[in-house]
């Protein structure tokens, strides 16, 4: 697990056995496997959506190669924030 807070509620996606009471470490190992699953879906959906603002990312910008001995322009903005540029 990546040991960050959980964002949503999983136990609304993954229902939990209703099976009564059980002895701990089989409670254990259901509740890491249900974990697992759900870091998994998480994973997977992640990976979806970096994929897709990649595409559309890489679908605006136009490649551009420089070789040595090639004159280019450097943009260095000498603003910063929260001050006046006088």
């Amino acid at each position: 697990m990546a040991g960050r807070e959980a964002v949503r509620n999983v136990n609304f996606l993954f229902p939990a056995d209703q099976k009564g009471d059980r002895p701990l470490s089989e409670y254990v190992r259901s509740v890491r496997k249900r974990l697992c699953l759900a870091y998994a879906v998480v994973q997977e959906a992640l990976q979806r959506s970096a994929e897709a603002a990649s595409t559309g990312y890489n679908r605006k910008v136009k490649p551009h190669e420089f070789l040595v001995g090639h004159k280019v322009r450097l943009f260095y903005s000498r603003r910063f924030c929260g001050r006046t540029p006088k």
